[in-house]
């Protein structure tokens, strides 16, 4: 199982995503999506700083024209949206004493991988 963290623009986008249980990339970041596997967990994060919580992949990369319309990249990844949403404020969590880096460090790209310490952080953090 594979950890990845899931960088949303805006609020709008974050909430389009989990109503539609829909993680969507495009450009260079779709050779990142087609290595999420089914049971992969998802960390949303959104710009304004805040994280919306973890989420199991169901389904694996696929073209999905459908979410197009919605204004979700087609190129996509499905996750259970059965779980209530989490809201994390960042403001007060000091990231570069917990992982050694600036929280910027991480919203760098729209997805990446964690890893397993990075994760179980994040996960303690959102519980």
């Amino acid at each position: 199982m594979t950890n990845w963290l899931c960088v949303v623009d805006n609020e709008e986008t974050y909430n389009k995503c989990f109503e539609n249980g829909s993680w969507g990339v495009r450009g260079k970041t779709i050779q990142t999506i087609k290595k999420v596997r089914i049971n992969d967990m998802l960390i949303f994060y959104i710009k304004s700083k805040i994280f919306r919580g973890i989420f199991t992949v169901t389904k694996e990369y696929d073209k999905d024209i459908s979410v197009e319309e919605l204004g979700l990249y087609p190129d996509c990844v499905k996750f259970d949206n059965t779980h209530p949403k989490k809201l994390i404020d960042t403001n007060n969590i000091d990231f570069k004493e917990i992982f050694g880096k600036e929280l910027s460090g991480f919203v760098r790209n729209p997805m990446h991988e964690l890893s397993e310490t990075e994760f179980e952080t994040l996960e303690k953090i959102l519980k």
